[in-house]
């Protein structure tokens, strides 16, 4: 059975709301349960929304279709490094900063 979604935003934006949504009801709550629940649920939604913005990034590149699909395999700080290097952004990732570290 289907269910039909509301989606208000694109798919990062709803991504960064719901994971918004689930740290304000942890903080909100007194229920250990409840907050680890809420935790969980926008811990994934932050990673969900790495993940889309990396996919949404190399979608934009003027590539070819299988270049497109190898970029599409890497892991999402190495796509957004890719997009970065790519459309001559002049900024890399620190690899070896704490909070970089801490996305992998």
């Amino acid at each position: 059975m289907k269910v039909k979604a509301l989606f208000f935003h694109v798919g990062f934006l709803d991504l960064v709301c719901d994971a918004l949504f689930h740290l304000r009801l942890a903080e909100s709550s007194d229920d250990s349960y409840v907050i680890n629940r809420h935790a969980r649920a926008s811990i994934l939604a932050c990673s969900l929304s790495l993940e889309c913005l990396s996919n949404a990034l190399i979608k934009y590149l003027d590539t070819s279709e299988h270049f497109y699909e190898d970029l599409e395999r890497l892991p999402p700080l190495s796509k957004i490094e890719a997009f970065l290097k790519i459309a001559g952004v002049g900024f890399d990732i620190d690899r070896g900063n704490n909070r970089t570290q801490k996305m992998k």
